[in-house]
């Protein structure tokens, strides 16, 4: 995992565990959902999702393989020192054995 400085026109938007289309650098996401817009700043989104708290994906077999996924995103938030008023979340680690 490397953390990375998330920022945007300036202004600082918070540390994530892997690199984005803010901080540019290797890996980038996988996978995507966008539930602000803005596809050519965020990235098009891969899924549809609707705004938190939703469910990303449902697999109710299970997996066939283990899978490690970390997900880490930006919110809306009144409180971020910034113009933009969005901050990052905290990463979740998924582990599935």
């Amino acid at each position: 995992m490397a953390v990375s400085v998330q920022e945007r026109a300036g202004y600082f938007l918070g540390w994530t565990a892997f690199p984005t289309v803010f901080s540019g650098g290797a890996p980038q996401p996988i996978k995507l959902w966008n539930t602000f817009g803005h596809g050519p700043i965020l990235g098009e989104a891969d899924y549809a999702s609707d705004r938190a708290p939703a469910t990303l994906f449902s697999l109710p077999n299970g997996r066939p393989a283990p899978i490690t996924a970390t997900f880490q995103g930006f919110i809306e938030d009144d409180a971020a020192p910034d113009d933009f008023r969005v901050a990052t979340t905290n990463a979740v680690v998924l582990r599935v054995e």
